[in-house]
């Protein structure tokens, strides 16, 4: 283990928020491992932060819907010799569909993606760094992990899935000096949400959106003093206690509502 180098693996870290956690790493003096499925991306990226950070940062192209993406991506890392002392599982999907509406190849990319392969790396790498005594997981999660809402039923069910896993995990390796983290933003500032710029604009106005570099060193701070759960401005912790409270028939009628807007036709 001394001779390995230490790294901070991000996933879906090639843009938006991923990008921003490398970054925050990087000022850190940490060497980066950025991972997406967008090659180029890749490694735009990590040219960006060795000549900004003056650290390593290594490109690896994965598609992580694929059942074998998490073994892959391990073995590259035990082969290379790269000590990842920080794991950050941040690649995500987005989609606002009705679960009859939905495609089951859509379905199967968004439950491999949100809950297969990074719980699958979270027993490879939770077991090296039991080995070693030593390192931080951080998982990125959403305040729909507490809303059962109609449109977001797989989105919302795999991060309270994820979330759920991430506290049991916590528990199991504290006692070998490892730490589990989860982040669980609200709507954030990125191009997931296929909003236009003037809407984007006025949701951060509004507070309703935050930017994902104010999200990346909220959520980074938290990991290192070791918390468990961060919830990320205001209005999000507000819509966590709204979810909680409020009853089937208001959603249900919040349901309608916006279905009528969304699709006046049917």
């Amino acid at each position: 283990m001394s001779k390995m180098i230490h790294y901070a693996l991000i996933t879906g870290g090639s843009s938006g928020i991923g990008y921003q956690y490398a970054r925050v790493l990087a000022q850190k003096k940490y060497n980066i491992i950025i991972v997406s499925n967008d090659d180029e991306l890749n490694h735009k990226a990590c040219q960006q932060i060795k000549h900004e950070f003056e650290v390593d940062a290594i490109p690896f192209f994965s598609d992580l819907t694929l059942p074998d993406s998490a073994e892959q991506l391990f073995q590259f890392c035990i082969k290379n010799q790269l000590d990842v002392e920080i794991l950050v599982l941040n690649a995500g999907m987005f989609f606002f569909r009705e679960i009859p509406q939905t495609s089951p190849e859509l379905a199967q990319k968004m439950l491999m993606l949100h809950v297969n392969t990074p719980s699958l790396l979270c027993v490879m790498f939770s077991n090296y760094m039991r080995e070693k005594q030593s390192g931080h997981i951080l998982i990125t999660a959403s305040i729909s992990a507490w809303m059962a809402f109609p449109g977001i039923s797989f989105y919302g069910a795999s991060k309270r899935y994820i979330k759920n896993f991430a506290r049991s995990l916590r528990y199991e390796m504290k006692a070998y000096h490892v730490n589990v983290s989860v982040v669980c933003p609200g709507a954030i500032d990125t191009d997931l949400y296929n909003l236009t710029p003037s809407l984007r604009k006025l949701a951060r106005r509004l507070g309703i959106m935050i930017s994902p570099e104010r999200l990346a060193k909220k959520a980074i701070q938290a990991m290192f003093q070791k918390r468990f759960i961060r919830i990320p401005g205001v209005f999000s912790k507000l819509s966590v206690l709204f979810s909680v409270a409020t009853p089937p028939f208001v959603i249900f009628w919040i349901k309608n509502y916006l279905w009528k807007k969304l699709y006046p036709n049917q």
